[in-house]
């Protein structure tokens, strides 16, 4: 036999274990970190999702229970005029039409 081939062995078959222990301990890592990152997304959306609910079951209570009804608008608010300068830029659309053909 030869004594001196097999002396190495050893130490090649623990550096191969210790390396596929490494790639495993590397996509576990990983893996967790994904789910980390997933979860606090999930929360996200969730408190988004309760949030537009909400403000459709208030809409849908506004409408249903209301004065107005289906008539319900909020309250305007008029234009604030300034001399010739008009600081709504919609306060064009919003005054009355004028008489003139």
């Amino acid at each position: 036999m030869h004594p001196n081939r097999e002396q190495g062995q050893t130490l090649v078959i623990a550096v191969i274990i210790l390396g596929i222990l490494l790639i495993l301990g590397t996509a576990f890592a990983g893996i967790v970190s994904r789910n980390i990152t997933e979860a606090g997304r999930a929360a996200q959306r969730t408190v988004g999702t309760d949030l537009a609910e909400a403000g459709g079951r208030l809409a849908h209570t506004q409408l249903l229970n209301s004065d107005r009804g289906a008539d319900w608008r909020p309250a305007l608010t008029p234009p604030s005029v300034t001399g010739d300068d008009t600081r709504d830029p919609d306060a064009l659309y919003l005054r009355p039409a004028s008489a003139i053909p």
